[in-house]
């Protein structure tokens, strides 16, 4: 006989929800697959979170009975209370396995680190590449350290606080499930670029000969190519005048977060040097 605790195992509360418990199961199942995961013991876990999955789905719809039946009700036969251990999550069950994982696998943790990110590449979007170091129990006595590349894809439109979750990917216990990272990203201020709702503002600073001059202002785009601009004359005289001068350029801003074909438009604010 043993003392499992599937909530452990599954790395959720005890009051963790129906909803909570199936997302928790997808994502170590998929972890755990033998087909994707290639560790000797990948089987073995697989096996022991879908038990523990169907052990509190069932357990949940009982509650939930329990919860819904009439107190009023009388019954000729008396039913006895199931047993359970003082413990939370935790009953007697006789494992239909026949081999198990040892020891148990302790509370699924997430380690949060921050990952600093420039103010353009977090507008455009990129792909970060991160080396971590981590632990790995090869006994519960004895561990390595262990290199890993991580590559971050930061989506388009980021900004400070965007979480990117690294699942399996932080230090490995012996037999048990690795921890998660999750990279909080710090997007850096920018001196060019600033957004204004869906519309890139860059600033550029030029003096009047280099206006004078039709000297092109170099602007970098979402896509990764420069778009030289070059003032006209009537504009020249604007910005000498106003000391501040305006370009819009339709279409070449940021795109609607609910639909992508829609996008706002880039404004290059020209600012005369003294």
């Amino acid at each position: 006989m043993e003392n499992i605790d599937y909530y452990k195992i599954l790395g959720v509360k005890s009051n963790a929800s129906q909803m909570e418990i199936k997302k928790a199961y997808k994502r170590l199942a998929l972890l755990y697959h033998p087909d994707k995961n290639g560790s000797k013991n990948a089987s073995d876990w697989f096996k022991l979170i879908h038990e523990a999955y169907e052990v509190l789905v069932e357990r949940h719809k009982e509650n939930i009975d329990n919860q819904n039946s009439c107190p009023t009700q009388t019954h000729h036969q008396k039913s006895e209370p199931k047993p359970q251990s003082s413990t939370d999550g935790q009953r007697t069950h006789r494992s239909p396995l026949k081999t198990r994982p040892n020891p148990r696998p302790t509370v699924h943790k997430c380690v949060e680190h921050r990952v600093n990110v420039s103010n353009w590449d977090a507008l455009r979007g990129c792909t970060k590449r991160l080396k971590i170091t981590r632990k790995v129990w090869s006994s519960p006595q004895e561990y390595s350290h262990e290199s890993v590349i991580l590559s971050l894809d930061v989506k388009p439109d980021s900004k400070t606080g965007s979480r990117i979750l690294c699942a399996g990917c932080g230090d490995r216990p012996y037999d048990c499930i690795a921890d998660d990272i999750e990279f909080i990203l710090e997007v850096k201020a920018d001196d060019h670029f600033k957004r204004d709702g869906n519309d890139l503002i860059f600033a550029a600073q030029l003096t009047l000969k280099h206006a004078i001059q039709r000297r092109p202002i170099p602007v970098p785009l979402l896509n990764g190519q420069t778009l030289d601009v070059v003032l006209d004359w009537p504009q020249i005289i604007e910005l000498d005048d106003n000391k501040v001068l305006n370009i819009r350029k339709v279409g070449l801003g940021l795109p609607h977060h609910k639909d992508s074909d829609i996008r706002g438009d880039l404004i290059i604010k020209c600012v005369l040097k003294s």
